[in-house]
């Protein structure tokens, strides 16, 4: 997780929180679904590492959430 903000740092901008806040929303509630989900938009790189990787965070904060689907999945 190298590149992401400490919580108290000024690189957590309001801004970037609501972005991952938001997609991790937008994946939640499609999971389990049949379409591909359209591309979330172009991040701005030059903002650091937090803003290049914010789709793969976002991702990873859903680990124990797909966990849980598959395995609901897997036993009915």
């Amino acid at each position: 997780m190298a590149g992401w903000p400490d919580p108290g740092s000024p690189l957590w901008t309001p801004e970037l929180h609501w972005l991952l806040d938001r997609s991790i929303a937008l994946v939640r509630a499609d999971l389990g679904g049949h379409d591909w989900l359209s591309p979330g938009p172009e991040l701005p790189r030059e903002r650091g590492p937090a803003w290049r990787h914010l789709y793969v965070y976002a991702y990873l904060a859903l680990i124990d959430v797909v966990t849980g689907v598959l395995l609901r999945l897997v036993a009915a």
